[in-house]
């Protein structure tokens, strides 16, 4: 990508991943359970189920890695070299501006991407349409943004440590309900 990177130091990038991680974690169960109720039934009862060990090694690691290098390392990357390119903004690096808008786009593809699993579970109603682009749009965005920042490491780190604080917090809150 034509950035240049902010810190020297893999420990700051793992930090920020972390924190990116564990704060999408929480504010992504958060809203998943302020919009169950208008979730069909088959999607509720999806989401209360408790992951296998295989399926949340499959989603940290095929999210962390293969999600990131297909959606910021290539997806986000061609977006930015093609406005950069096509608009002509920033002389030697693409402008603040084309950075942004191609996190958002690439954000708004990973949200458009999950759809088929999800259409494999409920019929994609508005709501369910909507839910997928917002909880994994925001993820998108963050993930995007460390990319950005920092580097593909640290988008990959967040991404899994996403999944992993996911898994621990939504077994916590299953044993509290």
């Amino acid at each position: 990508m034509f950035h240049t990177t902010k810190s020297l130091s893999f420990a700051v990038e793992m930090k920020w991943s972390l924190g990116v991680g564990a704060a999408g974690a929480i504010v992504l169960l958060l809203l998943d359970r302020l919009m169950q109720q208008f979730l069909p039934e088959a999607l509720q009862a999806a989401n209360n189920t408790e992951p296998s060990w295989l399926n949340l090694l499959t989603a940290m690691f095929y999210g962390g890695i293969t999600e990131e290098i297909l959606m910021r390392w290539g997806l986000m990357s061609l977006l930015v070299w093609i406005a950069w390119k096509g608009l002509k903004q920033g002389v030697t690096l693409p402008s603040q501006g084309i950075y942004q808008g191609a996190i958002v786009l690439a954000a708004l593809v990973f949200g458009l991407l999950h759809l088929p699993a999800t259409a494999a579970i409920v019929p994609l109603t508005t709501v369910v349409i909507i839910r997928a682009l917002l909880l994994n749009g925001i993820m998108g965005i963050a993930f995007g943004w460390l990319f950005w920042q920092y580097s593909l490491e640290a988008a990959m780190l967040a991404h899994i440590s996403f999944h992993a604080f996911t898994s621990v917090l939504s077994g916590l809150l299953a044993r509290l309900a």
